[in-house]
């Protein structure tokens, strides 16, 4: 989970966590990337907006590594996406969720259902 808000962070990690995948938490890109180096995940649930290196900065790092560019990426994001934003993400992330677009409660859901549906038969998350 890259999400620089520690409380949402915190919130999304409690209620993905369960004993069929591990969720690594990391607040911007740069930390995250260190530890896919340690750990590639299996899925990455990416904030864009983010301190340090944002989501865009950090999905162009993920392309620069071949075995990364088979992580998907799920956006998870407040920023109000432009036709060129959306454009630099075609083809880069699998699913973008504007968190405008829900409730809380309807955010976290979406979130458990995209995650399970990547996630039937992996061990690893780190977003």
């Amino acid at each position: 989970m890259v999400e620089c808000d520690p409380a949402l962070r915190e919130m999304l990690c409690r209620q993905l966590g369960n004993k069929d995948w591990t969720i690594a938490e990391e607040e911007n890109g740069l930390a995250a990337l260190e530890s896919i180096t340690r750990c590639p995940p299996s899925l990455s649930l990416l904030d864009l907006r983010m301190p340090v290196m944002d989501g865009f900065q950090m999905i162009a790092e993920l392309h620069k590594h071949e075995d990364w560019r088979k992580i998907p990426v799920v956006v998870i994001s407040a920023k109000d996406l432009t036709a060129e934003d959306r454009e630099r993400l075609h083809g880069h992330v699998q699913k973008i969720l504007q968190k405008g677009d829900f409730s809380r409660e309807e955010l976290l859901r979406e979130v458990q259902q995209t995650v399970k549906m990547f996630m039937s038969n992996q061990h690893t998350v780190v977003a």
